[in-house]
């Protein structure tokens, strides 16, 4: 990830035809914190970014639940949504912050 961003900068912030950020993808799947931090870093306006559909990613760690997981992986992944919830509400704050100053 840190070679596709240093080679394409602006790729955190670029939709695609459905209007979905790499962040939208990266909540979907429940990735590891470092990446959502990851992303965020480089594009912080991304965590209320909308879809199409008017998705966001806060949205996307809400729809992740899957009921074909076995019980361990619906316990990690519990466990990795709240983790990132709370990274994007950091996010979410520290963005409110810069759009009032």
């Amino acid at each position: 990830l840190l070679d596709l961003i240093q080679a394409f900068p602006n790729g955190p912030a670029e939709p695609d035809d459905r209007r979905m950020l790499p962040i939208h993808m990266a909540c979907r799947i429940v990735c590891k914190e470092d990446v959502l931090r990851l992303l965020l870093k480089q594009s912080p306006s991304s965590v209320n970014a909308e879809d199409i559909k008017g998705r966001t990613p806060r949205d996307f760690l809400a729809e992740s639940k899957r009921d074909n997981q076995s019980k361990v992986l619906q316990k990690v992944n519990a466990r990795n949504r709240k983790n990132l919830l709370k990274i994007l509400k950091e996010f979410e704050q520290l963005e409110v912050e810069r759009l009032q100053s």
